[in-house]
């Protein structure tokens, strides 16, 4: 198997909304270019010889915010 190569980004912005009270918002982005590598094949000789059996998660987007007060 090739080596799995997977980029995963963060943006934030923090607002303050009062001397106390801050927002910070996030956007997560996972695997952002989508890499489908091969972390697992079956290595037992027969029919399903090197087939895969566990490959790297898909893109996903995560909002999330934190309320600091």
């Amino acid at each position: 198997e090739d080596r799995a190569r997977r980029l995963d980004l963060r943006f934030g912005k923090m607002v303050r909304i009062t001397q106390k009270v801050r927002l910070q918002a996030n956007v997560d982005l996972y695997n952002a270019f989508n890499s489908s590598s091969v972390l697992a094949v079956t290595n037992a000789y027969g029919a399903r010889w090197l087939v895969p059996t566990l490959m790297l998660e898909p893109r996903i987007l995560q909002f999330s915010t934190q309320l600091t007060f």
